[in-house]
């Protein structure tokens, strides 16, 4: 009998995730990021998180950058 194992998110695609995630609870609760991010560390994150941040990685690859340093 196999066991379904989801598979390892991608290690960038989490950090992400877990950026956003921060930074909406940050955002409505009124806390600072370090705070929010040093809080939530260990929270498991949600498909919508993961999604997100597929969608922002994606999205940051097709625009050029704003200054060339």
């Amino acid at each position: 009998m196999a066991m379904d194992r989801k598979p390892e998110p991608d290690p960038h695609v989490l950090r992400v995730a877990r950026y956003l995630s921060a930074a909406f609870v940050a955002c409505e609760h009124g806390a600072g990021m370090d705070y929010t991010r040093k809080k939530c560390a260990d929270e498991p994150i949600g498909m919508f998180w993961m999604q997100m941040a597929e969608l922002a990685i994606e999205a940051g690859g097709r625009r050029p950058a704003l200054s060339q340093r």
